[in-house]
């Protein structure tokens, strides 16, 4: 449906699993999504100055990775 309608670019978002799925129109049709998670940036393609931290958008810190050693 959004492909019929020249819908440029749409989100899908996962507030359970604290991911989003950004679809962009090429050539008609959607391909693969960009998949952005905890601990990411989304740029804005109209607004080449904002960028968006998931970690923002769902009020959840990302989890630190483990360091070598288990320390």
């Amino acid at each position: 449906m959004y492909e019929r309608a020249g819908v440029k670019k749409y989100w899908q978002v996962h507030p359970v699993d604290h991911v989003i799925h950004r679809y962009s129109l090429e050539n008609g049709s959607y391909g693969r999504s960009d998949v952005f998670g905890l601990g990411d940036s989304i740029e804005l393609s109209r607004f080449s100055q904002l960028s968006l931290a998931l970690s923002d958008i769902f009020g959840v810190e990302p989890e630190p990775m483990p360091q070598p050693g288990g320390k």
